[in-house]
């Protein structure tokens, strides 16, 4: 362990998942690393890196021969969290723009066989798809695929027909929906502008996600010592008062598709205008 801490963080997590009768699911983003010296740089993917204003030394990329070296690295790193910590129920991976755009460099079906073959029954899933073969779904604030999304941020067509393919090829497989329980971001954040969401509108995203026959991932940002807000656990006691006293929203396991297209149509629609003003 080549860090300060001198501790095995997945390790503890696994075990304590393994006490409370949890599966272990693994995040990791492959689509992006700012720290590994033969990542993309800005000039191939413009979110691959920082905007520094000097290119800090350790960042040896000069052509995409290099890329082979952060990809060893990954397939490495994920090898040994699939053969150190016991069975995990799967891999969640992040962020994907930059696989759709660099799919040959990235091949991340060959990611997908090892993951499988060391551990078959561990699930694999990357946002609403990287290439349409992920075991299940997961949209990000909304259902649907992101071509509008990249579309707005004006990333090339060949990313936004890769979005699309990936959407249309599994959005009939088993989803959820990840939302943050905070307005700004995914973690704490100290602005005045932050907003928590209530236990009420908490419950709204629950009957949401049952029409879409899709369960609900619900971020918590803790303060940067691991405690979480006491807004937070307030919201969530009440809410899990709530689900004690009626039970979770029924999902609807025939009409789902429905609502599925009708919130990417949504969002699409959403989209087109925000890049039209």
């Amino acid at each position: 362990m080549d860090y300060p801490a001198q501790r095995d963080f997945v390790k503890e997590l696994a075990v304590t998942c393994r006490k409370a009768g949890l599966g272990l699911f693994i995040y990791y983003s492959v689509g992006i690393d700012w720290h590994h010296p033969y990542f993309l740089p800005n000039t191939m993917y413009d979110p691959a890196r920082p905007h520094y204003k000097e290119v800090p030394e350790s960042y040896r990329f000069r052509n995409v021969e290099d890329f082979k070296h952060y990809l060893n690295y990954a397939k490495t790193q994920i090898m040994e969290l699939c053969t150190q910590y016991g069975p995990i129920a799967g891999i969640w991976f992040d962020t994907v723009g930059g696989v759709y755009q660099y799919s040959e460099l990235f091949n991340i079906q060959e990611i997908y066989d090892m993951i499988h073959q060391i551990q078959p029954h561990a699930l694999v899933v990357f946002k609403t798809g990287a290439n349409g073969n992920e075991d299940f779904i997961t949209g990000e604030r909304e259902m649907g695929s992101l071509a509008p999304v990249f579309k707005s941020v004006g990333l090339p067509k060949k990313v936004q027909d890769a979005a699309d393919f990936s959407w249309e090829s599994n959005n009939e497989k088993p989803a959820e929906l990840n939302i943050p329980i905070q307005a700004l971001g995914w973690a704490y954040h100290t602005s005045s502008r932050q907003r928590q969401k209530s236990a009420e509108e908490v419950m709204e995203l629950l009957r949401y996600c049952a029409d879409m026959n899709a369960n609900l991932l619900l971020n918590i940002g803790p303060r940067p010592d691991g405690t979480i807000l006491e807004e937070n656990i307030q919201t969530l006691e009440k809410v899990g008062r709530q689900l004690e006293k009626d039970g979770f929203p029924k999902l609807n396991t025939k009409s789902y598709m429905d609502f599925r297209m009708k919130a990417r149509q949504t969002v699409q629609t959403e989209k087109e205008n925000q890049t039209a003003n």
